[in-house]
C-alpha cells in the first residue's frame, strides 16, 4: 500500500517498531521512484518524458519526488503515539518545498494528513499486550493525529 501511494504522488510516513526494516523500506521505495520511468496516477499509467516530468500532468519531476519517511512507533506504548503524531505534524510543517508552492499554491498551502492506515497487530501474546497493540495503540495514534 505504501509503495502504491508513493507512486501515485502521495507523501508517505511509515510508522513501525523495527527501525532497520522501516529505513530499508523507505530506501527501497525512494530508489524505485528515482529509477522508474512510469508513475501510476489515478487509474492509469502515465509515461515520464526524458526530463522526468509526466507528459499530461506536468506536476511530477524527479527533483520533486513524494516524501517517503520513517518514524519509529511502538503501539504498546501510549507515549509513542504522541511522539509519532508530533513527528508527522513537524514533517507537514517543515517539508513544504518552496518550488512546489510557487507552482501549485492551492495544493501545498492546505497540506494535511489525508489517509491513516492502522495496520498493527499481534496474536498469541498476553491479553493485555494484545489489547494495547491491536486496539488501544491505534486509537491513541488516531486521536493524537486529529486536529
Amino acid at each position: 500500500i505504501v509503495r502504491d501511494l508513493a507512486f501515485r504522488g502521495y507523501d508517505v510516513v511509515i510508522a513501525a517498531r523495527d527501525v532497520k526494516r522501516g529505513e530499508e523500506l523507505v530506501d527501497g521505495i525512494m530508489k524505485e521512484l528515482r529509477e522508474c520511468d512510469t508513475r501510476i496516477v489515478g487509474t492509469s499509467v502515465d509515461v515520464v518524458d526524458g526530463n522526468g516530468v509526466i507528459d499530461d500532468e506536468g506536476d511530477y519531476s524527479k527533483d520533486n519526488l513524494p516524501l517517503v519517511t520513517f518514524v519509529e512507533y511502538h503501539a504498546d506504548r501510549p507515549e509513542s503515539a504522541k511522539d509519532v503524531a508530533s513527528a508527522i505534524e513537524n514533517l507537514i510543517k517543515n517539508n513544504i518545498r518552496e518550488e512546489t508552492i510557487s507552482s501549485n499554491p492551492t495544493l501545498h498551502n492546505t497540506r494535511k494528513l489525508t489517509i491513516l492506515i492502522n495496520n498493527a497487530g499481534i496474536m498469541g501474546k498476553s491479553k493485555q499486550l494484545t489489547m494495547k497493540v491491536n486496539l488501544i495503540g491505534p486509537v491513541l495514534l488516531t486521536m493524537a493525529l486529529l486536529p
